[in-house]
C-alpha cells in the first residue's frame, strides 16, 4: 500500500477527529476523504506555519494546490498563497468527496521540503434553497409590472403626440386667423373710403342738380 492510499484509509475512519494534521512533503499530495449530504457545503479552514509567507513573498510561483473531487468525479482546483484561510465549497451532489493538497512549488527551499498544516471540517450546513412557487410568483409580479409599465409608456406617448398636433393645429389656426383679420382691415379701409367718395360725388352731384333748376 503506497503512502496516498495509506492516509485515504487512516483519514477515513477517524472522521470523529477536531481537526486533521499533517506533513506536506515536496510535491507529495496528501489526501482525505470526506462524506456530505447532498445540498450542503464543504467548509474547509486550513491553517500552515506562518513562515510559509516569507517564502510566497519570495517566491511567487510557489503554490499550495487544493483539489477537490466530487462524488461524480469532476475535479476543481484552489491555488493557496496564505498560511491560513476558508475554503468554502458547495457540496450539491451528496457523497464522498475526495480533497488533495500538494506542495506544488517551483523553487525547493527548507520550507517547502516539508511544510507543516492542520485542516478542520464544520458541519454540514444545508445550502439555501430557491422558494420555486415564491420566485415565479415574483416573475409574474415582474412580468405584470412590465407590461402594465408598458402600456403606460404607450399611453403617454399617444398624450405627447397628441399634444404635438394640438400645438401645430393651434399655429395653423393663429396664423390663419391673423391672415383673415388683415384681409378684413383692408377690406374695412377699402370700403371707409369707397363711402367717402361716393358722399362726395352725391355732394356734388346735389349741388349741380340743384344748380341747373336755379334753386339756391
Amino acid at each position: 500500500m503506497d503512502k496516498a492510499s495509506l492516509f485515504l484509509t487512516v483519514l477515513a475512519l477517524i472522521a470523529v477527529a477536531d481537526a486533521i494534521r499533517f506533513n506536506l512533503e515536496f510535491r507529495t499530495p496528501f489526501c482525505f476523504l470526506e462524506d456530505r449530504p447532498p445540498d450542503t457545503n464543504l467548509h474547509i479552514s486550513y491553517e500552515f506555519q506562518k513562515d510559509i509567507v516569507d517564502m510566497y513573498k519570495e517566491f511567487p510561483d510557489n503554490v499550495v494546490l487544493v483539489k477537490i473531487e466530487d462524488p461524480l468525479g469532476e475535479a476543481h482546483m484552489f491555488s493557496i498563497k496564505s498560511y491560513m484561510g476558508v475554503i468554502n465549497f458547495p457540496a450539491e451532489s451528496g457523497g464522498r468527496y475526495k480533497i488533495c493538497f500538494t506542495n506544488k512549488v517551483k523553487v525547493a527551499t527548507s520550507i517547502t521540503n516539508n511544510i507543516q498544516g492542520e485542516v478542520k471540517f464544520t458541519e454540514a450546513v444545508k445550502l439555501p434553497q430557491m422558494d420555486l412557487n415564491a420566485t415565479a410568483a415574483k416573475e409574474e409580479t415582474l412580468k405584470k409590472f412590465t407590461d402594465h409599465a408598458s402600456v403606460l409608456e404607450r399611453r403617454v406617448k399617444d398624450v405627447e403626440k397628441y399634444q404635438e398636433y394640438e400645438i401645430l393645429r393651434e399655429k395653423v389656426f393663429k396664423d390663419k386667423i391673423e391672415h383673415a383679420n388683415k384681409i378684413t382691415r383692408w377690406c374695412a379701409v377699402v370700403q371707409g373710403i369707397v363711402f367717402v367718395i361716393l358722399a362726395v360725388w352725391q355732394i356734388y352731384s346735389l349741388r349741380k342738380y340743384f344748380a341747373k333748376r336755379g334753386i339756391a
